[in-house]
């Protein structure tokens, strides 16, 4: 009996063990399009002997375990590089719009706009006096402004958009990691008895889904539970616990124990946060600021020349400037003060028609002469990353001294940027403080400053000049009350005050009229000053979101297509030598101002000689270089994800002719096992009838 009872335990076993293959077999076919389904293969092994005498006995087969087939090397490729793939997809997608917002094809392209523009100042060389073509020169440069406030709205609102992206995925993120959590708590329960195959696969395609938002990498436990880092080591899981992200004005901070935060922006390196903060953060500031620089070249040149012209009348109301300073009155902290020549003129001319025939009297003053300049606070040497630029201090408290018996807090702007440097109370000199690649060196208490205010420029090639000048607009006032009361006398001629930081001029009667600048033949020369502070000028604001129209030019006979004649100051209205020397301007060769950004550096610009029409036409070209470079590494990083997937496949997905021929294994073991079965009971039931 013991033989047969044996027999029947074999039986039993064989049975069991096919019906549960065959269960996993089906199982299998039936997953066959779950991406992220595992192939899952039952592993027996032959159950322990039973010694008869001299032999040893086989009893049957026992199930070891359902075995996931995975390849943890293999995945964790795969995972790492379908972040890359993630990050350049949504690089290239933001990009092609990019592109398309410059459209060069288009005929409302901005060099299109541009080149219309200088056309326009060609044809009124033609016909000064013209009205069409004053209205044209007035029209195609509206249409350029349009198309510069365009672009630069866009580019910001694509900055915005990638902004709302990075908030949106880190709120995924936190989701995903809860999940992740969940399911560890859920692994390590189940495979305390049984591997927990399913709930793994489940797993493993939540950190498919986050790696696709961020750069992660992990190490699973001993007790089957994951532990998840993510921006290069920050603990995103750890078991069942989670550390969640989060956005704080643009940055995405860890939130670790204790309420401690870490802004981990520059260390996203993939996924889709990680192109998101590329685009945000490099390519599109790249795209906008040198956009910028080319408004600010166009609106300076002509500018420059247009305060130096006159209409087809002089002014005969008050005028006020379109640039102002801050509440300082600080001369340097106009938008354009560093291009001021102070070493030259400003000059204006009055005409008188107080009598039967119109005199015409100068007002000019040479801008040295004006206030005092204080001696230097500091040494600043290096290179800044910002060159042709202004970079403006304020010292607070209000009245303080760097390096005197308090401390003080000194911040920091130039065209794009800002940071803050402290200097503590009666410190050791020298004093040092790094500003955006520079060094300043104070040598001593040095203070208080001019309106808490003072200003280093850069030139072309970044070197920096300290400017501690306290010259303001009320000195300017004076300069221009003194200069015109020697040629008019006290209350006659032309008043100048100070209105909402701005220079107003105003006639003293309705006898005077008044106009800048001449063409030179008598020894003039302009500094600059009526352009920066915004006196007949034809463009106002300083950048390609503040580029506009003087809104004096409504008058289109405000349009200063000639120049006074230096020696009479009479001017002849069908005079075009100023049309010509703007006209020219579109040939001129300039330092204008190139901005690189590299996420986690300062920004850094340098200045190339070229035309404006040279340099922005290199700009468009290096938004194309840069969309052909990120769709290469794009296909890249597909192709690369397809071979893995391949490799994964051929380790984890099911093959239905492989899960048949199982099927066919299975369904015989089965049947030949259920006729042992049969056998061993007819054997049992002879043994029993015969006894």
């Amino acid at each position: 009996m013991g033989g047969l009872n044996q027999t029947l335990s074999i039986a039993k076993s064989a049975i069991s063990i096919n019906q549960y293959s065959l269960a996993i077999a089906g199982n299998n076919i039936a997953n066959v399009n779950t991406p992220s389904y595992s192939r899952q293969t039952v592993i027996s092994s032959t159950k322990t002997y039973l010694s008869m005498g001299d032999f040893r006995i086989g009893t049957g087969v026992d199930i070891d375990e359902v075995q996931r087939s995975y390849n943890t090397a293999v995945e964790e490729r795969l995972i790492n590089q379908k972040s890359q793939y993630k990050a350049y997809e949504e690089m290239d997608n933001y990009m092609t719009s990019v592109e398309g917002l410059f459209n060069e094809n288009s005929e409302g392209s901005l060099s299109n706009r541009i080149s219309e523009m200088w056309g326009s100042w060609q044809d009124l060389s033609n016909n000064p006096a013209g009205t069409p073509e004053r209205q044209q020169v007035y029209s195609t440069a509206s249409s350029m402004v349009d198309q510069f406030d365009s672009l630069s709205y866009n580019l910001r609102k694509k900055e915005v958009d990638l902004s709302k992206e990075i908030e949106s995925g880190v709120s995924d993120i936190n989701n995903i990691a809860d999940e992740i959590a969940a399911l560890n708590k859920e692994i390590v329960a189940v495979e305390s008895m049984n591997p927990a195959n399913d709930l793994r696969d489940k797993r493993n395609a939540l950190m498919s889904e986050l790696s696709g938002y961020i750069n992660v990498n992990s190490f699973e436990l001993s007790n089957g539970s994951l532990t998840v880092n993510v921006a290069n080591g920050y603990s995103l899981i750890s078991g069942v616990s989670t550390y969640d992200l989060s956005v704080s004005q643009g940055q995405v901070n860890w939130q670790g124990s204790g309420g401690k935060t870490v802004d981990i922006t520059d260390k996203i390196s993939s996924g889709k946060i990680g192109g998101w903060l590329e685009m945000r953060d490099s390519f599109i500031p790249q795209y906008r600021n040198n956009l910028d620089s080319l408004a600010k070249e166009i609106t300076w040149s002509i500018n420059q020349q247009h305060s130096q012209g006159v209409g087809l009348e002089f002014f005969d109301t008050a005028v006020t400037g379109t640039y102002e300073t801050d509440s300082t009155g600080l001369f340097m902290t106009l938008p354009f003060a560093d291009k001021v020549d102070y070493t030259k003129d400003f000059k204006m001319w009055v005409e008188d028609t107080s009598g039967a025939t119109p005199v015409y009297n100068d007002i000019t003053f040479n801008m040295a002469t004006g206030a005092s300049v204080p001696s230097a606070t500091m040494n600043p040497t290096g290179r800044a990353n910002s060159v042709n630029d202004t970079y403006k201090f304020v010292v607070s408290p209000a009245g303080s001294s760097i390096g005197g018996a308090a401390a003080v807090d000194v911040t920091w702007t130039n065209s794009i940027t800002s940071g803050t440097f402290s200097v503590g109370a009666a410190p050791a000199f020298p004093v040092n403080a790094t500003v955006d690649g520079m060094n300043l060196q104070f040598a001593g208490a040095s203070g208080p400053f001019t309106g808490d205010t003072f200003t280093i420029q850069t030139d072309s090639s970044g070197t920096p000049t300290e400017n501690v000048s306290n010259y303001t607009l009320a000195d300017f006032v004076t300069q221009f009350q003194t200069a015109n009361d020697a040629v008019f006398g006290a209350g006659n001629g032309i008043t100048a005050s100070v209105t909402n930081n701005k220079i107003t001029f105003t006639p003293s009667s309705g006898s005077y009229n008044f106009a800048f600048g001449d063409d030179g033949s008598s020894g003039f020369s302009d500094s600059g000053t009526a352009a920066a502070l915004g006196l007949n000028t034809f463009f106002t604001g300083n950048d390609a979101d503040s580029i506009g129209i003087n809104g004096v030019i409504n008058d289109l006979d405000k349009i200063t297509a000639g120049r006074i004649d230096g020696n009479t100051g009479e001017a002849a209205w069908g005079d075009n030598s100023n049309t010509l020397i703007i006209d020219e301007f579109q040939y001129q060769i300039l330092n204008i101002s190139q901005w690189s950004f590299v996420r986690g550096n300062d920004a850094v610009s340098t200045a190339i000689s070229a035309t404006k029409e040279d340099y922005y036409q290199k700009m468009i070209g290096s938004i194309g270089i840069d969309l052909r470079s990120i769709s290469r590494e794009m296909d890249f990083n597909e192709v690369m994800v397809s071979t893995i997937e391949n490799l994964r496949d051929s380790i984890s997905a099911v093959s239905l002719d492989e899960e048949m021929i199982n099927l066919m294994k299975y369904q015989q073991g089965f049947s030949v096992a259920s006729k042992l079965l049969s056998v061993a009971d007819e054997m049992m039931q002879t043994l029993i009838s015969s006894t």
